[in-house]
């Protein structure tokens, strides 16, 4: 008997063996998808089995068992003219697989690996199809969208798909009914990935390139690196103290200013044990969150890698130890206020719209929704129907968006309910309309 390993025409990973006799006869073919392009072949002894070795040290093999059932005199060769190919099915050529999210071969510009709702945990689904493996980007921006890119075997990019309406991967889910694979991101939101795109070859998909990938907002406009005062700290907790290296007696020190206006100190100990505390403050000067790092202390400097999306805290000697972008945004949380304004500082009043607030009228102020850089402004209309036009600016006094929400009128209040993640505007007589998180953070304008 001759095994051979043949690869398929359409290069899938997989590879057929074919048992020849000595007469060129074929008498036994196996399938077995996991490799291709043959390297060379192993006997492995303690397992009883031939494996193949292909592509990227990628294997298949197949049993002693296999191989004596085709040397047994109840197989009837079978003329070589018409061989039996086992076929591909369906489950053969995918799997869905948890790995470590550092496996990724790279991170394009604008993206991350964020998970939900552990958003600290190590690992990631992917999905594997044959020889490509498929990520789910969420973005730097938080706009709700996924960027799937899939990686061939050496970790360079084969195609991308632009996929709004979800973010922060929770799971990969295959739905051989409708064909199609879904990802399943933040609060059950799901977006999907036809079979049919991803057996259409092609370099880039055309559905998005990497040229035309929506830009993302700059990762420097959520933070900012400051030197303050030593003295201006809201409170220094118990058993610690405010340390510079190699200046001890500098009056400064640098912090971390995340864009809600919470601010991130790293507090030395009075013990003098090598570790920082990191504390993070609230607008108002109230702890919201604290950790624990051993490796450095006496702050040096803190450097913000946007690749690596964390935040370096530098201390004496050049240690350092680190803070990721998701273990502050658990922290800071969605960056919403609400504040009063005079009326007469809309950047314009659109056409049959007016300002109106209920129950004073004559009030020169107005509630407003202020998120990232715009400000929403709950209009209501010249002709008095119960409604409100929710009309986003931004910092230059651009309108950039707009909602129509029937059902209240005359501002009274606006509310941020985090556990509904929506906005709520509260009108004349108490009557309410909404505006959600997703909407706001979706960052396109509705029909």
């Amino acid at each position: 008997r001759t095994f051979w390993a043949f690869s398929f025409r359409d290069n899938r990973l997989a590879f057929q063996i074919v048992a020849f006799d000595s007469s060129g006869v074929i008498v036994g073919e196996w399938y077995r998808p996991g490799s291709r392009y043959l390297d060379e072949i192993q006997i492995d002894q303690d397992s009883r089995s031939i494996v193949f070795v292909g592509q990227s040290a990628k294997t298949v093999s197949i049993s002693f068992e296999d191989i004596l059932s085709t040397m047994s005199p109840t197989i009837s060769p079978r003329p070589s003219a018409l061989p039996t190919i086992t076929p591909p099915t369906m489950s053969t050529p995918y799997s869905v697989v948890k790995v470590t999210k550092s496996s990724v071969p790279m991170t394009p510009e604008g993206l991350k690996i964020t998970t939900w709702p552990d958003v600290s945990s190590r690992t990631i689904p992917v999905l594997k199809w044959e020889g490509e493996t498929f990520w789910a980007f969420s973005f730097i921006d938080n706009r709700f969208a996924f960027q799937i890119v899939s990686f061939n075997s050496f970790g360079d990019i084969v195609r991308e798909w632009f996929k709004p309406g979800a973010r922060y991967l929770d799971e990969i889910k295959i739905n051989t009914s409708t064909g199609e694979v879904v990802f399943v991101g933040q609060s059950e939101f799901t977006v999907s990935l036809s079979f049919e795109e991803i057996l259409t070859p092609s370099t880039i998909a055309p559905t998005v390139s990497p040229t035309k990938r929506p830009p993302p907002s700059s990762t420097s406009s959520l933070y900012s690196v400051l030197g303050v005062a030593k003295s201006s700290v809201p409170t220094t907790p118990e058993d610690l103290k405010l340390s510079t290296s190699p200046n001890f007696s500098s009056s400064t020190i640098p912090v971390l200013k995340w864009q809600d206006g919470t601010v991130f100190w790293a507090f030395s100990f009075r013990d003098n044990r090598l570790a920082f505390q990191i504390v993070a403050f609230n607008s108002n000067g109230n702890i919201i969150g604290e950790w624990y790092r051993p490796g450095a202390r006496y702050l040096d400097e803190i450097r913000v890698d946007d690749a690596a999306e964390e935040v370096i805290f530098v201390g004496q000697s050049q240690f350092t130890v680190s803070l990721s972008f998701q273990e502050i945004l658990k922290t800071v949380g969605p960056t919403y206020s609400v504040v009063d304004v005079a009326k007469s500082s809309v950047p314009m009043t659109p056409a049959n719209l007016k300002i109106s607030t209920s129950p004073n009228t004559f009030a020169s102020t107005i509630p407003v929704l202020k998120w990232q850089d715009e400000t929403f402004w709950a209009f209501s209309f010249r002709d008095n129907r119960n409604a409100f036009q929710i009309v986003s600016f931004d910092e230059n006094g651009s309108m950039v968006r707009e909602w129509y929400r029937p059902g209240a009128r005359y501002l009274d209040v606006i509310e941020v309910d985090e556990s509904a993640e929506e906005v709520v505007f509260v009108g004349q007589g108490g009557f309410q309309v909404k505006l959600t998180f997703i909407e706001i953070e979706n960052e396109t304008s509705p029909p």
